[in-house]
């Protein structure tokens, strides 16, 4: 067995000389590399945010409902005022 190095444990060392030569690091994207958001994209977002409220509910978990014009379902944040 090969010696560590001082300040590192056993699966440390394993890791960084037997696992991450396969894994590698972790893939991180380039934003330069995004494309625009198309007219089309933008239409279909802000017809998603008019049609759909996150909802949190009283047990703490978020989902999602549809809205159905008038009022926004109970427990469903205010929209900001402006």
């Amino acid at each position: 067995m090969t010696p560590t190095r001082p300040g590192r444990s056993r699966g440390l060392t394993f890791t960084e000389r037997f696992l991450l030569p396969f894994t590698g690091p972790a893939d991180v994207g380039d934003p330069r590399r995004g494309s625009e958001v198309s007219p089309a994209q933008r239409e279909r977002a802000g017809r998603l945010t008019g049609e759909l409220r996150r909802v949190t509910g009283h047990d703490g978990r978020s989902y999602v409902v549809t809205v159905d014009g008038g009022e926004p379902p109970a427990g469903a944040p205010e929209p900001p005022a402006g």
